[in-house]
């Protein structure tokens, strides 16, 4: 129960893979390492995240998001690709996705979780 609402919830044991995110090497070679951010989740609230790419032990692109301010870390992107200069990234746990530009050290976009709409502008930490 979240919010007043129930959800149906099964759980399964075992390891869940990494979503491999489907980003040219062109492009993920810039993505590599960490871009810090914050967004305003209402007009008195602003919460800094965290986008994590990585590549795993099967050399595989994949990505994260942690919430610092919420003690969250380590969501999975459940999906990401490339078209026309735009990254999209999805977490599919969080209802969550993201589009957005490289402009240098920067990943400038959109945000939309559950229908909500706030800009992302994040910046790059540095490499893993």
């Amino acid at each position: 129960s979240q919010g007043g609402q129930s959800q149906p919830l099964t759980l399964k044991r075992g390891v869940v893979p990494d979503a491999v995110l489907d980003i040219p090497n062109s492009v993920n070679s810039k993505l590599l390492g960490k871009w810090q951010g914050s967004v305003a989740i209402s007009t008195q609230t602003t919460i800094s995240i965290v986008f994590r790419f990585e590549k795993n032990a099967n050399n595989d692109f994949v990505g994260y998001l942690d919430s610092p301010d919420q003690g969250m870390t380590g969501a999975r992107m459940s999906a990401g690709s490339y078209s026309e200069g735009n990254i999209i990234l999805k977490s599919a746990g969080l209802s969550l996705e993201a589009t957005g530009k490289i402009e240098g050290d920067r990943l400038v976009g959109e945000i939309v979780q559950r229908g909500k709409s706030m800009v992302m502008d994040m910046e790059k930490m540095g490499s893993p």
